[in-house]
């Protein structure tokens, strides 16, 4: 459908909960420079002022819009567009949970016009060495939360039922003595990043030499990029170039 001259651009419904990591799978993976847009809802159609009307709106006004165009994969909620790269979910009840963080939104859907300010410099569709076709599954990426007194056998069992790991650190990636002596005996490939919502953490940072800087991915968001990665490579250097361009 991405080749037929008559369609616009592409309008995809999703759940809230989940909305962010497939709007980051679908901008690393989808080979069209022609606007895909996530949106959902918070408040069901039974609600008093259910939201998701005008945000199936505002997502099909921006869908058909030029300025999206080459934008990557994005996402509109609540009179925002943001990309699918910063895009998240920020509350469990607020009408406005979908936000992006410090990074902000790329622009505003007003009277069913389409007003975008900013342009993704990360790679993206169409730019993006990623090909799913033809595949029906991804390697298998753990993700462990660290929190004082944290488990670090829960390491070794991921090592060892997983292709790949990542670790939502405390603070800027950070974890305790025994994780890091686990973590430096093992042989898969494991990505830090942080259970704090905004900042990110350089490749200088890390505690662990044999690690991979997530930059200011989310936990789950840098599974998606590490499932992808390892269709690639293993290789720690490629690992720490691919996290630094996506």
């Amino acid at each position: 459908m991405a080749k037929d001259p008559d369609v616009a651009g592409f309008v995809i419904t999703h759940g809230t909960d989940t909305l962010e990591e497939t709007a980051y799978f679908l901008n690393l993976t989808v080979k069209t420079d022609k606007p895909v847009i996530l949106t959902g809802s918070m408040r069901p159609s039974t609600s008093i002022s259910p939201d998701g009307p005008m945000n199936l709106y505002q997502a099909v006004c921006t869908a058909a819009s030029n300025e999206a165009i080459g934008r990557g994969v994005l996402a509109v909620f609540s009179d925002r567009v943001y990309s699918a790269r910063s895009v998240a979910k920020t509350s469990t009840y607020h009408v406005m949970a979908i936000s992006a963080g410090e990074t902000g939104s790329i622009g505003v859907v007003r009277e069913g016009s389409v007003y975008l300010y900013e342009t993704p410099i990360q790679q993206h569709t169409t730019n993006s060495e990623f090909d799913i076709d033809g595949l029906d599954s991804l390697p298998r990426v753990a993700i462990i939360y660290f929190s004082v007194d944290a488990d670090p056998s829960l390491l070794r069992y991921a090592a060892k039922n997983y292709d790949g790991i990542v670790i939502a650190g405390a603070g800027a990636g950070e974890f305790s003595r025994e994780y890091m002596k686990v973590i430096e005996e093992l042989d898969l490939p494991v990505v830090i990043s942080s259970r704090v919502y905004d900042g990110l953490i350089t490749q200088d940072s890390v505690l662990c030499k044999n690690t991979v800087a997530a930059n200011n991915l989310s936990p789950q968001k840098a599974a998606v990029l590490l499932r992808l990665a390892l269709l690639k490579t293993r290789d720690h250097a490629e690992l720490t170039e691919i996290f630094s361009k996506y």
